[in-house]
């Protein structure tokens, strides 16, 4: 299916999506083959002969991020474009982060080729840094419409048009240590357990963490962060909102009916003693390093955890979606492969068409990161793995539809400032001794306002007191 067709369904829908449109070309094609035969091309002369000799097609950048045994993959799968392409040879820039990416935007300058993730899509189209992809790849043949997942299109599209590729799109699930939360010893003493091996409602996920929890033994049930995203997708899962409709927001909305509701239900269960790790035992240790002790029954957490947990000797682990509350909601990080605008367009598309291959998606994939786009290379051996842990690797492709993005913020740096201002409120939600739901869901709310809130012009009547 072109990507053309994938943009008409998506829009039908009533989605917030846009594509590539080609109408254009197809008229250009129509008018071209009304002419006649074309005019053969001149003859290029000597000199163009002997300058095309002399100066070879300069290599095109390829930066990408990643552990390292995700590099040595992306290396392979370089390498092997460059022994079919002598002509037009990429390099690979491994020496960067996901962050370095921010930096080259602020800087306006980038790869030819590079890895981004969604959430870096607004600031690259305001810098005006990217080339639109859905036409040159649609005329290569790429399959939008069965190939890949329609969640992470839409991630990447904006301004009638694909502007990256999506690569990979990896879900928040729970990582649940299949030691402590045993769903036979569960049954024989009458708890709820889940009838499916990748999805649970909320009474069944709070009956493990309650299950798991082992205070002699200084074992915990569950810890998810106080943050926003940490707790986002269990508010929206309970039928609450975390922003406002306003684009961009201009307030958080967690003392909302709705959302105090969602939040009472996940708090009786974080605040219930003993259940969730205290901020004294995650001090001089990260959550997933109790995970890996034994000391933390389950955990949020992306398919790149899964190669660190692997080599956890002793460790034995499967991964569940977040539990059904009103519905199932989850986060995700998507990436995608975007094309620098002052690129050469054809080299950097025909370089995608082999990046796109399944055989170089499934030489990422191996290593055990990623989850991807790519739907034949997500269903099949490379990445589900089987006889390795996690036994349950679906649970990543079936929480891909759950995942609710998160609403632009406006300008680069407002998520980071709203994060750092109800920060404390958050923890002292999950981790103070005695709490006024209300008054602190009315106080965080508030403190937003002041991040995300409009400014008002002094001389406008907004800003003018009454009286």
């Amino acid at each position: 299916m072109s990507w053309q067709q994938v943009w008409w369904q998506v829009s039908t829908r009533g989605r917030r999506r846009v594509a590539a449109a080609a109408a254009a070309l197809v008229v250009t094609s129509s008018l071209a083959a009304c002419t006649g035969e074309p005019e053969p091309d001149p003859a290029p002369s000597p000199t163009d002969a002997t300058s095309s000799a002399a100066a070879p097609a300069p290599p095109l950048d390829f930066g990408v991020f990643g552990p390292p045994d995700e590099l040595a993959a992306w290396e392979r799968v370089v390498a092997d474009w460059n022994a079919t392409h002598p002509a037009v040879p990429a390099r690979l820039l491994a020496d960067r982060s996901a962050s370095s990416v921010s930096e080259e935007i602020a800087a306006g300058d980038l790869p030819d080729v590079f890895l981004a993730t969604s959430d870096q899509l607004p600031e690259l189209l305001a810098a005006d840094l990217l080339q639109p992809l859905g036409e040159p790849l649609d005329a290569r043949g790429v399959d939008f419409g069965d190939g890949y997942s329609r969640d992470a299109l839409q991630a990447f599209s904006a301004e009638d048009d694909l502007q990256c590729m999506p690569f990979g799109i990896s879900p928040t699930v729970l990582y649940v240590n299949t030691d402590l939360v045993d769903p036979v010893r569960m049954a024989a003493r009458g708890l709820p357990v889940p009838s499916s091996p990748t999805e649970w409602d909320f009474e069944e996920f709070a009956a493990a963490a309650r299950f798991a929890t082992r205070p002699r033994r200084g074992v915990r049930g569950v810890h998810v962060p106080p943050t926003l995203d940490g707790l986002r997708p269990w508010v929206l899962a309970g039928g609450g909102e975390v922003y406002d409709d306003e684009e961009p927001p201009t307030s958080l909305t967690l003392s909302s009916e709705e959302s105090q509701a969602a939040l009472e239900t996940l708090l009786t269960l974080l605040r219930a003693p003993q259940v969730t790790p205290t901020p004294e035992e995650l001090g001089d240790r990260s959550a997933v390093e109790l995970f890996e002790q034994g000391r933390l029954a389950m955990l949020p957490g992306e398919r790149a955890l899964v190669p660190q947990l692997r080599r956890v000797q002793g460790l034995s682990f499967d991964v569940r979606q977040l539990p059904r509350l009103d519905g199932t909601v989850t986060t995700g990080t998507v990436t995608g492969l975007c094309a620098a605008a002052d690129a050469d367009t054809d080299a950097v598309a025909d370089f995608l068409l082999h990046l796109l291959d399944p055989d170089s998606v499934a030489a990422v994939a191996r290593e055990g990161y990623l989850v991807p786009a790519e739907l034949a290379v997500a269903a099949s051996d490379a990445f589900l793995q089987p006889g390795r842990q996690p036994s349950q690797s679906q649970a990543f492709l079936d929480a891909v539809r759950d995942i609710v993005p998160a609403p632009e913020l406006g300008e680069p740096g407002t998520r980071a400032a709203l994060d750092a201002v109800v920060a404390p409120a958050l923890r002292s939600m999950l981790y103070d001794a005695v709490i006024e739901l209300d008054e602190l869901t009315e106080s965080i709310d508030a403190s937003s306002q002041n991040v995300l809130g409009p400014e008002v012009d002094p001389a406008s009547p907004e800003a003018t007191p009454e009286g």
